[in-house]
């Protein structure tokens, strides 16, 4: 039996006023747990050992706890019961508790509405380095939630969480793009200012000149002299501008050798690390627009695209699998085919596909699909995918709880110095010690 004394929660703020329950076992207090049927004997004991778990100080039972009072799918949903055991794991840095903890603080969900508070839980983790945090913080700087407005340090933190390969994160920044050059347009002074810079070959200048007329932005739309600067543009080596004139040549015939053109300036931008550029990529390959077909060189451009955060490429990774699972005859799916295709993509892709799916960041999140993508890209030794299986198997997310495989891939982080891991391995050490 363990004898670890029960830690009283202490976060500053509001989250000091937040006393934790606490719960006989379930067998003596049938009245506290109001569940939503009967339990099965194996049920009942692993909701017991959980309260007793949660209530001896353990943050990773406490945050499973307020996990099932937040779903109420075993017991009586109850928001104040989340609200409680989320805040006891978060005093003491538990990273899904204080994501969690947020969002009720911002939704005023068993707890009064409180934005500072959640703006200075999401500023911690966005300081560590996670980037759903850094994105989450980077909407509440954009829309003055917890903190003053502040757009260009919101467009900071959305940059942080986009290099991260975060599908949100790129969507918002584009946003944010689209939005200030139609101000800019809108301004006599600025509107002159971007077109002596575009005049003087600043390619960046010459493809927002080249949008703002393709789209009627503060000017008369033409399409003729949009197009000039945008090709202007990419001739210059700007990988937005390569990516949006490759649509200038239509893949219906009109064009000489048109899907070759596209083909081109396609390869131009996805080799300069253009997500949608790469992603377009790995379809003309797929289609055999522009080249012969070849699945492998596909398959590479789709796992590169949704490393760097592109949405679409993860849905059609997806969809290639389960096409593969259901009819194995096809050409695509041929073992060595797929095999060769995601052994040439680098791990910090496979790792981001991953983190996608277990954030839901961009996409509906799947523990399954994140634990396939995180174990190819741990086994081939890419460190953040080492310790996001040792979260994954820690909290039990999608996954049966293992200590053992959460000690595991937490060690090997922290042998190739991940500071984050040895943190979360000397915890878990010396909590199962104490058992």
């Amino acid at each position: 039996m363990r004898q670890r004394a029960v830690k009283r929660p202490a976060l500053a703020g509001a989250i000091m006023l937040l006393a934790v329950v606490m719960f006989l076992p379930l067998s003596d207090a049938d009245a506290q747990i109001r569940t939503r049927r009967p339990l099965s004997a194996i049920e009942r004991d692993k909701l017991t050992r959980l309260v007793r778990d949660a209530n001896e100080g353990y943050d990773v039972a406490r945050y499973r706890l307020g996990t099932v009072y937040l779903e109420g799918k075993i017991v009586r949903q109850s928001y104040p019961d989340a609200v409680k055991w989320f805040a006891a794991a978060a005093e003491e840095g538990h990273v899904h508790s204080m994501l969690t903890l947020a969002m009720l603080y911002s939704r005023g969900q068993g707890v009064k509405a409180d934005p500072v508070a959640a703006y200075g839980l999401v500023k911690k983790l966005a300081d560590r380095g996670f980037r759903m945090a850094q994105y989450n913080l980077g909407m509440m700087l954009e829309t003055g939630q917890g903190a003053a407005k502040d757009v260009k340090a919101a467009r900071g933190w959305y940059d942080l969480a986009a290099k991260a390969g975060s599908p949100s994160a790129i969507h918002r920044l584009r946003f944010l793009d689209e939005f200030e050059l139609t101000a800019r347009m809108a301004d006599p002074e600025k509107r002159a200012a971007l077109l002596r810079q575009a005049q003087a070959n600043d390619a960046l200048a010459q493809r927002q000149l080249g949008l703002a007329y393709l789209r009627g932005s503060g000017f008369a739309r033409n399409d003729d002299t949009g197009h000039q600067w945008l090709m202007k543009a990419a001739e210059n080596g700007d990988a937005e501008a390569q990516y949006n004139v490759a649509y200038l040549f239509p893949g219906d015939g009109t064009v000489k050798d048109s899907y070759a053109q596209a083909l081109e300036w396609t390869r131009k931008a996805a080799m300069q690390g253009h997500p949608m550029a790469a992603f377009n990529l790995g379809g003309m390959y797929e289609a055999g627009q522009g080249v012969d077909k070849d699945w492998v060189e596909a398959g590479r451009w789709y796992v590169y695209a949704a490393g760097m955060g592109n949405a679409n490429a993860i849905r059609r990774l997806d969809r290639i699998a389960d096409t593969c699972r259901r009819f194995p005859q096809r050409p695509e799916c041929d073992e060595a085919k797929l095999r060769d295709a995601a052994s040439r993509a680098d791990a910090a892709s496979l790792y981001r596909i991953g983190l996608a799916y277990k954030d839901g960041d961009g996409i509906e999140r799947d523990y399954q699909k994140s634990l396939f993508w995180l174990r190819y890209a741990a086994g081939l030794g890419y460190v953040k995918a080492q310790y996001e299986l040792g979260d994954t198997f820690e909290n039990a997310l999608g996954v049966g709880r293992s200590a053992a495989q959460a000690r595991f891939w937490f060690e090997k982080a922290a042998a190739r110095g991940d500071a984050e891991s040895a943190i979360r391995l000397k915890k878990l050490k010396g909590d199962e010690k104490e058992e």
